[in-house]
């Protein structure tokens, strides 16, 4: 029987070894391929699969480390029973151990291989993403800068333009680093993306031939910018020096005809030789009809050239003509008088005023240009911030602007009499055109000036509306500062005898509650301050968060140190209450004291009760409120809730009620929900206090262990 029982055995083994062994080397024959065949990446990807696939090889080799010593173990069992190829039995198992331990080498190498694979790629990536954000930002950059580098606004004056050529050079030394930059660091991603050979990129479609079309188009813009830069300096220094020529020319003709008309004047001898040498000295008119010809082509050079006015002088080829045309019949009045001296005499008396009247017509149509264009000029130049928006963000500057203002309007008014005056000879002289103009001039800055008044008078208000904001701000801010350092000071203070520390701290708690309001009143004017959008105060540096976490901290350290001094009462007591019990009814008195007035309201207390599992009705709550109520204060304070959860722990029956409660609220099920607790009516600070302290399982909340620990403690 035992040779049977024998037998029996060794058949079982030697089959459950022969199907293990083969099983075994067929995952050897699987995994010694796997470590065999060369590790082949050339992507980012196949770099993370090969790895997630040699980490799943690296589990299932560790898992199989059991079958093998099982092999081995079978091995030996049949060896244990004296196996007639026993011997082969066991070479059979050595070999598979063999195989699997020489695995680890080749899985190992393999396995360094991926990760330098891995690495590789990774490089490459980091390469691609590199050059693509060079790439981008040099493409973005090179945009914003053709886009700036567009504007063409160089001044209007020869003045003006000349100084902006620091400003260009500024810009263009600016531009030219800034797309350099750029441009050498896409060429060194590019450099570093071919040193790795990454090939194609993904990230980006921009090439290095893109690259530097970008570069060059900021450099190509520059050039032409400079261009056309260096052509409207040329064309204001061609115009300015086209108007000095002409004013020179023009003062040139007037000192002419000047010496001409002396010349005529200085004639002397009997009548025909005063009359050859007056024709000789005019000639019909021919060299002044010259010169004003002259004259006229360099206006009209001027004038297709788009030179506008000329400041250098207010002679024009009209009043040049007019001269010109006097002086024309000045000569022939000389003449004319020279033939008739006799009869003429009074005539020439005549002719001799009638000149002086015009010239002096003529001198006067001059002054009133003259003085026209200066007034306009002024007018153009001095009032050109009227039109200026408001920008101020206190008072002080808006006074600045307001000064400002009426410097100009003083200088305003002093210019009445000018103005006046002006108004005056336009009515006198041949051509009053121009006053109009500077009319309309004159009235548009008057309204202009009236409206930047208006204009600063509402932007003073809004400032000052701001300062008592940042005041009525710093106010509430200060107030509260000097509240909470009180408070403080207190709670430092306190000290001595512990039921004089508690009936003060119990004060201070309850004086600590104030401060509630004047938080809320600091975050309000904190909330007018934003929405008028200012963001300075020079009154204070407080701020109404700040505030908040330093009266969260009174709170908190009073309340810490109340729940001190309960401990200590109660360890002198030797109530048999331990501090950490102390502690957790102060933590419930605390939480449902949501007045923070140091007692339970009637409506509190009931909240308090339900938390804990009880369901007073009206008459057994006013019968506890009556039992351990404050006699002075007719609520419950502290030391009598302290009394109330004693009792109340010491009191089987009440545990055995409370638990009954709460099978009920559960629906008789060991547990209770958040839903089961929201069903019973169940307010949502008591729900949240209550998931606070229960331990929790994975159905729900334990309610029976919590309310035995409550009872235990």
């Amino acid at each position: 029987a035992q040779y049977l029982a024998r037998m029996e055995e060794l058949d079982l083994l030697t089959k459950r070894f022969a199907g293990d062994e083969r099983d075994l080397n067929a995952w050897l024959d699987e995994k010694e391929a796997y470590v065999a065949a060369a590790v082949e990446i050339d992507s980012l990807m196949k770099g993370q699969y090969a790895k997630v696939v040699h980490h799943s090889y690296d589990e299932e080799y560790a898992h199989r480390a059991e079958r093998v010593a099982a092999l081995a173990g079978l091995a030996g069992e049949i060896a244990a029973l004296d196996h007639a190829d026993k011997a082969a039995i066991e070479a059979q198992a050595a070999a598979v151990q063999a195989r699997y331990d020489a695995l680890k080498s080749g899985a190992d190498a393999k396995r360094d291989a991926i990760d330098a694979g891995l690495r590789a790629e990774q490089e490459k990536e980091d390469a691609r993403i590199a050059y693509a954000g060079a790439a981008t930002d040099l493409e973005r950059h090179a945009t914003e800068a053709l886009a700036a580098i567009a504007d063409r606004t160089f001044g209007f004056t020869l003045d003006a333009v000349t100084a902006h050529g620091d400003v260009l050079a500024a810009s263009d030394a600016e531009q030219t680093a800034a797309v350099d930059e750029r441009h050498a660091a896409v060429a060194a991603a590019a450099a570093k993306c071919d040193e790795l050979a990454c090939g194609e990129n993904a990230h980006t479609a921009l090439s290095v031939a893109d690259g530097d079309a970008s570069r060059q188009a900021v450099v190509d813009a520059l050039a032409a910018r400079r261009t056309d830069y260096d052509a409207e300096l040329a064309k204001q220094q061609r115009w300015d020096a086209a108007r000095l020529a002409f004013a020179g020319d023009a003062d040139a003709f007037v000192a002419w005809l000047a010496e001409q008309r002396k010349a005529v004047g200085a004639a002397e001898g009997d009548a025909d030789a005063r009359t050859a040498a007056i024709r000789a000295i005019h000639q019909d008119g021919a060299p002044g009809a010259a010169k004003v010809a002259e004259l006229r082509a360099s206006a009209d050079a001027m004038q297709a050239d788009g030179v506008v006015g000329n400041e250098h002088t207010g002679l024009t080829v009209p009043l040049l003509e007019a001269r010109n045309a006097q002086f024309d019949r000045f000569v022939a009045s000389a003449l004319a008088n020279i033939e008739d001296e006799k009869e003429a005499e009074a005539k020439e008396a005549e002719a001799a005023a009638a000149a002086a009247a015009a010239e002096q017509q003529e001198q006067e149509q001059f002054d009133f240009q003259k003085a026209a264009k200066v007034l306009l000029n002024w007018l153009a130049s001095s009032g050109a911030f009227l039109t200026e928006p408001v920008a101020a963000s206190s008072t002080d500057e808006v006074d600045a602007l307001k000064a400002e203002l009426a410097a100009f309007n003083g200088e305003l008014a002093q210019r009445e009499p000018e103005y006046a005056a002006l108004e005056a000879k336009a009515a006198t002289v041949n051509d009053g055109s121009l006053f109009d103009t500077v009319r309309a001039k004159w009235d548009e800055t008057k309204e202009l000036a009236a409206k930047r008044a208006a204009a600063l008078d509402e932007e003073r208000a809004t400032q000052e509306a701001n300062e008592a904001l940042r005041v009525a701000f710093a106010d509430e801010a200060n107030a509260l500062r000097t509240f909470l350092d009180e408070q403080s000071a207190k709670l430092a203070a306190t000290s001595g005898d512990l039921a004089a520390q508690k009936d003060a701290l119990a004060a201070l708690a309850t004086e600590n509650a104030a401060g509630e309001a004047k938080v809320e009143a600091t975050q309000a004017k904190q909330v007018a301050l934003d929405d008028a959008g200012v963001n300075d105060n020079p009154h204070t540096n407080l701020t109404a968060d700040q505030l908040q976490r330093e009266y969260k901290s009174l709170l908190d350290a009073t309340s810490e140190k109340q729940k001190l001094v309960d401990e200590e009462i109660a360890a002198k007591a030797d109530s048999g209450v331990s501090p950490a019990q102390i502690a957790e009814w102060r933590a419930v008195f605390s939480h449902f004291d949501k007045d923070k007035s140091q007692t339970l309201q009637d409506y509190e207390l009931r909240a308090c009760l339900n938390s804990l599992g009880d369901d007073p009705s009206d008459a057994e709550l006013k019968s506890i409120v009556d039992k351990y109520k404050n006699a002075d204060k007719g609520q419950i304070d502290f030391e009598g809730f302290q009394q109330l959860m004693l009792e109340r722990n010491t009191d089987s029956q009440t545990q055995e009620s409370s638990l009954d409660n709460w099978r009920i609220i559960a629906g008789d099920k060991d547990f209770v929900t958040e839903a089961d607790l929201a069903m019973a009516g169940m307010e949502p600070d008591k729900i949240a206090y209550l998931l606070s302290v229960m331990p929790k399982n994975d159905d729900g909340y334990d309610y029976k262990t919590w309310t035995e620990g409550c009872f235990s403690k």
